[in-house]
């Protein structure tokens, strides 16, 4: 094919795509709002986002995380089993104002917490010396008795070795006419024994077994 026969196809080529592109741009002009939205090519979707992670260190993330918060809620119920008895004598000292039962509870509560041997025997001042051995001291005013075994023995809060706490001592073996005396003491005794349940020291892993 000659030169001028190629120029010639080249330009009739040309001018058939021009008079396409005025043709659709004529007709779109006669289309409507409605039928030009129809005519719209849809947006192409994201490609979707997954939600598995893509590097094996985030597996051993969770999987660590998951095994921490299943020991957090172990521990927490083993605690919350291990002071059950706590609750049960607060529960029992809420309900009574009779001074014999204060003591029965509080000797229940010491055999629950520590190992008989070193509770069942004690009586006396031993008994009152192991309540406030083992009570929690929070308050800034304490009344403090010095050991008399030792003269270099450490000073000891004392609040069950107090006329309040040796109540304690004789309320199982008093008259009724004595018992009735006592009664005057009893809120206040009952707020001791209730303090020595909520807040007396334990081996942490003594109570949680």
């Amino acid at each position: 094919m000659s030169a001028g026969n190629e120029a010639t196809a080249a330009s009739a080529t040309e001018s058939a795509a021009v008079e396409s592109a005025t043709m659709s741009a004529t007709e779109l002009a006669q289309l409507t709002l409605s039928e030009l939205i129809a005519k719209l090519e849809p947006i192409p979707e994201p490609t979707p986002i997954s939600y598995f992670p893509e590097t094996p260190i985030w597996l051993w993330l969770a999987a660590g995380l998951a095994c921490i918060l299943l020991l957090l809620a172990w521990l927490s119920r083993r605690r919350w089993r291990a002071r059950a008895y706590r609750r049960t004598a607060l529960a029992e000292l809420r309900h009574t104002d009779d001074v014999a039962a204060m003591a029965n509870i509080l000797r229940r509560a010491a055999l629950a917490a520590y190992p008989r041997d070193e509770v069942a025997g004690l009586i006396g001042e031993e008994w009152l010396a192991f309540l406030d051995g083992t009570l929690a001291h929070r308050h800034e005013k304490r009344l403090e008795v010095k050991g008399e075994d030792s003269p270099d023995e450490a000073r000891v809060e004392a609040h069950f070795r107090t006329p309040v706490g040796r109540v304690l001592l004789s309320a199982s073996y008093v008259g009724d006419a004595d018992l009735s005396s006592m009664t005057r003491d009893a809120a206040e005794l009952r707020s001791l024994v209730e303090r020595w349940v909520r807040d007396h020291r334990v081996d942490g892993a003594r109570e949680a077994a």
